[in-house]
């Protein structure tokens, strides 16, 4: 590692806690245009991070937005990451989807699994969410084994915000009994976080306890946790103080 990879690895760390972040900027700045991929790259992950904190956005946005277009696929990648945790601070979020809708078709899979990351993290603020959910439908059946994953994952960070909740339900269900028991612990995690929206919480919770079940010990502990989470939701719903406590305390079990 360089002296230059170096210094993004810095940034991406430490930029919300440093002192001078003008100067800070200014070399990530020329960082994100520095000849040699492997630091772009570096710099392009450290702009996702830092984006919340920089003194200049419109500038930050415009070498985030540079960077989409890359020419290199692992720059692509980092910057496909990197709109998500940007996105809500962008000014023109109608050119930030545009991006991010043309990366999630990318044809390097590591880049459309960057981009359905961000998906799920930028949904509640992209302008278009019916074609947000359409892209969302057609990664969770990608060729790639982890856009899959990272897919099934973004579907439960952003499925209250999804327009056709019955299809995405019907894709979680179908997810639970995916022959990979990776998919099913993405889909066991994401579960706990879609529990309040899904229409079917009877189902919802047999398909959690099914995972409980699984011989994959990581299954298992997502599950539990995930209906921690959704017990913890049917406890805020009940009718008395007494049955809230003791929602609480079945809750504390699975955790």
């Amino acid at each position: 590692m360089d002296e230059r990879e170096e210094a993004v690895k810095q940034i991406r760390i430490n930029f919300a806690e440093l002192p001078d972040k003008e100067q800070v900027w200014a070399d990530l700045h020329q960082l994100t245009k520095d000849e040699d991929s492997d630091v772009r790259h570096g710099a392009v992950l450290s702009l996702g991070q830092a984006f919340p904190h920089v003194p200049d956005k419109e500038q930050a946005w415009a070498d985030l937005h540079q960077l989409t277009k890359d020419e290199d696929s692992d720059v692509r990648a980092g910057a496909a990451w990197s709109l998500g945790s940007a996105f809500s601070h962008v000014q023109d979020k109608e050119q930030a989807w545009a991006d991010l809708h043309r990366l999630t078709k990318d044809e390097d899979s590591d880049v459309r699994d960057g981009a359905v990351l961000s998906l799920g993290q930028a949904f509640p603020h992209v302008p278009d969410k019916e074609q947000a959910w359409a892209d969302l439908h057609r990664l969770m059946m990608d060729k790639d084994y982890f856009v899959q994953r990272s897919a099934t994952w973004s579907l439960g960070r952003s499925f209250s915000h999804v327009p056709d909740k019955e299809q995405a339900w019907a894709d979680m269900i179908r997810l639970i009994k995916d022959k990979n028991s990776d998919v099913w612990l993405d889909a066991g995690r994401s579960l706990g976080q879609a529990f309040p929206h899904v229409p079917d919480k009877n189902q919802a919770w047999d398909g959690m306890l099914r995972l409980t079940q699984d011989e994959d010990s990581n299954v298992r502990v997502y599950a539990n946790h995930s209906l921690g989470r959704a017990t913890i939701f049917r406890a805020t719903e009940a009718e008395s103080e007494e049955e809230f406590r003791k929602g609480l305390e079945n809750a504390l079990a699975f955790f």
